[in-house]
């Protein structure tokens, strides 16, 4: 694969990422986290995310929305239609989310950025939660690189076996 691909996510306990199509949390060590690691970068989100933060790009850093709909876009906002064709056209990928992109793109990601939130901020039975999908945690190798007193930070990169990736 010629692109690198990473995602970044943070969630609460159950591999919660988001309640309500939004992010139950402020965590200012993170918010500080994903700013460093993505700005500069070529970011995708799907519709959701993409929905959930406005409609408005992330400032400093080209913007991809992977979805089969069509709107109106800018200079820093582009549609994208499928995993192919971010893997094809988007050179080292960003991986922001939600859950369907991290789901699809999980296979050809070699690192991840993952931020463990420590509290579940009050999600109620009756919320909407969107989940991190499950991964194979042995095939990562994890450094702790930043923690406070609401979360930890972790590196993550995928281990390959003498035989190539898995």
């Amino acid at each position: 694969m010629a692109n690198k691909v990473m995602m970044i996510a943070a969630m609460s306990p159950g591999r919660i990422i988001g309640v309500n199509n939004g992010i139950p949390w402020k965590c200012r060590t993170d918010m500080q986290h994903f700013r460093e690691k993505t700005l500069g970068r070529n970011i995708v989100m799907g519709r959701k995310t993409w929905e959930s933060i406005g409609c408005v790009p992330l400032k400093g850093r080209q913007n991809y929305v992977l979805t089969s709909q069509t709107f109106r876009t800018t200079s820093s906002v582009r549609l994208i239609r499928s995993v192919g064709e971010v893997l094809e056209q988007v050179k080292d990928p960003v991986i922001i989310g939600g859950a369907s992109l991290y789901e699809q793109f999980l296979e050809y990601t070699e690192e991840m950025y993952l931020t463990e939130i420590h509290s579940l901020f009050g999600i109620s039975p009756n919320d909407k939660t969107t989940i991190f999908p499950d991964f194979p945690y042995t095939m990562w190798e994890w450094d702790l690189i930043d923690q406070d007193r609401e979360c930890d930070i972790f590196h993550l990169t995928r281990m390959h076996s003498g035989m190539g990736a898995q």
